[in-house]
């Protein structure tokens, strides 16, 4: 009988930008590596309960990404989550806590 990997869950942690940090577009976030990663997901959300959706994402195999669509003066939150491939499938091995965060008017 053979038996999944199971991939130990990690917290992420997050260096930018800070949670409340005001920053001028592009933004670039970055955070510690996970060393058991092949992919990083970041995820860009409105700070505002009548858009939940997301407003802008990624995929990168390094700890930092960078995104020029932000529109100013808007505030965001953000989150993060790592995967690794195991038997031909991600699976996540770590998220970070969402952040929020604006940008500054033009």
């Amino acid at each position: 009988m053979t038996y999944p990997t199971i991939a130990l869950y990690k917290r992420i942690s997050v260096l930018q930008p800070a949670s409340g940090a005001v920053v001028r577009s592009p933004v670039t976030f970055t955070w510690d590596a996970l060393t058991t990663t092949n992919v990083y997901e970041l995820r860009v959300y409105e700070d505002d309960p009548q858009n939940l959706g997301v407003v802008a994402s990624g995929r990168t195999s390094v700890p930092t990404f960078t995104l020029s669509t932000l529109a100013p003066g808007h505030r965001y939150k953000w989150d993060l989550t790592a995967y690794v491939m195991s038997s031909g499938r991600e699976v996540i091995v770590g998220t970070a806590t969402v952040r929020l965060f604006s940008t500054s008017a033009p």
